[in-house]
């Protein structure tokens, strides 16, 4: 929970990042360590979560490494979404009513403080506290009044490319969590990271979560999750190359297209329709300065007017923004020393 700058620069904050050099960069200090390119990129691509590439993360971002391989990965049985279920049935244990399928048009300030929302409809809810769950540099822009931060350049992360596939056949090579490398994994991060283009051998992610929980998918199916790391909005158009990846993933997975009952696909356009900037589907990227105390806080300029998500403080990934949550519980409820 941070106020301002001056709580990271203390110090203690500061002795941590010169003993441990984490202001370092990720790759070469991986490579201090490995020369084998295949264990270097073992131990790096991580960051490729955050939507940053490895040769642009700083080394504090090597602990994703550990936790992932050190302390493991928690999947909630029924799937992630149980997480916003279990937050709505406790929200309305206590008394919230929840509108689904209402578009917010417009924060209301008033006297400096957030006062309600406009829905597209024209209909006005008026509230004492508004947060705010859409994406920061879209809040700021299309949400709040204006500020300097709807003008701010935020550099954002990559997107991802996603294929939801039904499939009719056991898949028993597949685990739980799955990754493929690029050949050229160097040539990956530069295409994707630099020249903004959809990667002609893309490295991706698949997922089949019916290997926890087996009554996701009918006996003797399977339900695979892919995500493929490409440019946001900025770049290349991952919807004309969408063809041309899923052919990669159907040869390097080994499946079958007869086999293949459904294929759904979410590209960045739909990731901005969602409210994401930019169509960056990890929000803005963990650069130095778009991280802790520099990061957006869930603080806005408005009292009583919060921002909560993926490119707020702490960071982005699913444990970061529930962390941002508390943070901003912790403020509505007074428990960081100021009223709410």
């Amino acid at each position: 929970q941070y106020n301002g700058l001056g709580d990271l620069f203390t110090p203690y904050q500061v002795g941590l990042l010169l003993r441990h050099r984490l202001l370092g960069n990720l790759w070469k200090g991986v490579g201090r360590y490995v020369r084998d390119p295949r264990l270097r990129m073992l131990f790096s691509f991580q960051t490729m979560y955050l939507g940053l590439s490895p040769k642009d993360a700083l080394w504090v971002y090597g602990v994703l490494t550990y936790m992932e391989s050190g302390e493991g990965v928690w999947y909630p049985r029924g799937g992630m979404h149980r997480l916003p279920e279990a937050i709505a049935r406790i929200a309305q244990e206590e008394g919230a009513r929840i509108y689904l399928n209402h578009r917010v048009e417009e924060v209301l300030i008033e006297d400096g403080r957030a006062a309600g929302v406009r829905l597209e409809s024209g209909e006005v809810l008026k509230a004492d506290g508004v947060i705010i769950n859409t994406d920061a540099p879209t809040a700021y822009r299309e949400l709040l009044p204006a500020t300097p931060y709807a003008h701010r350049n935020f550099k954002n992360s990559c997107s991802a490319l996603m294929f939801y596939i039904g499939y009719t056949e056991p898949l028993p090579h597949q685990l739980h969590h799955n990754v493929y490398f690029s050949r050229d994994f160097e040539a990956n991060l530069r295409e994707l990271f630099e020249e903004k283009r959809v990667p002609s051998d893309p490295s991706f992610y698949t997922c089949l979560s019916n290997r926890t929980d087996p009554v996701d998918a009918p006996p003797n199916c399977e339900n695979l999750y892919v995500l493929v790391p490409v440019p946001n909005l900025t770049g290349e158009d991952a919807r004309a190359a969408a063809p041309r990846v899923l052919e990669t993933v159907i040869q390097r997975v080994g499946l079958k297209r007869e086999a293949m009952q459904f294929v759904e696909t979410l590209t960045p356009h739909e990731w901005q329709a969602m409210g994401l900037w930019q169509g960056a589907a990890f929000g803005i990227a963990h650069t130095f300065f778009q991280s802790t105390a520099f990061r957006p806080s869930v603080q806005t300029p408005f009292r009583n007017c919060y921002l909560v998500g993926a490119s707020t403080q702490p960071g982005n990934g699913i444990p970061m923004t529930l962390i941002s949550a508390e943070l901003v519980a912790e403020r509505v409820l007074g428990k960081w020393g100021r009223k709410a």
